[in-house]
């Protein structure tokens, strides 16, 4: 569903000695991302300062960073256990409402978290049990 969205397999999260690292250069463009395991959606996120800043901050997450922090040791114990995290990225374009701004990412992303309910949003509210499938 996210290819036939305008998503794209930009890369897979890695472990280069022990740290999470993602297997290729990432895009520095704003824009929204999804974790994915197989065919289920376990994360979804809006990169609004760039995609390769944003994700590189689950590798190396601040002491403030608790999203980063909680999200990157998800994805250490799962690329431990043996699994493959793809990650899915797109940029969608900025709108116009009535005459009003819209964030084309941010409302990508809100609307993927509401529909798909990903395991690993804490904006899902009641997040479903099992991973969404996107």
């Amino acid at each position: 569903m996210l290819l036939a969205g305008g998503f794209e397999h930009t890369a897979d999260w890695v472990l280069v000695s022990g740290d999470l690292r993602p297997s290729e250069v990432l895009p520095k463009r704003r824009g929204v991302y999804a974790f994915m395991k197989d065919d289920d959606a376990l994360y979804v996120g809006v990169a609004t300062m760039g995609l390769a800043k944003r994700l590189y901050f689950y590798g190396r997450p601040g002491v403030t960073q608790r999203t980063s922090q909680r999200i990157g040791a998800a994805l250490k114990a799962e690329l431990e256990a043996g699994a493959t995290i793809r990650i899915f990225t797109a940029s969608p374009p900025d709108l116009e409402w009535n005459g009003l701004p819209v964030a084309g990412d941010a409302g990508l992303e809100l609307g993927l978290i509401q529909t798909f309910r990903p395991p690993w949003n804490l904006r899902s509210s009641k997040a479903a049990s099992s991973p969404g499938s996107l």
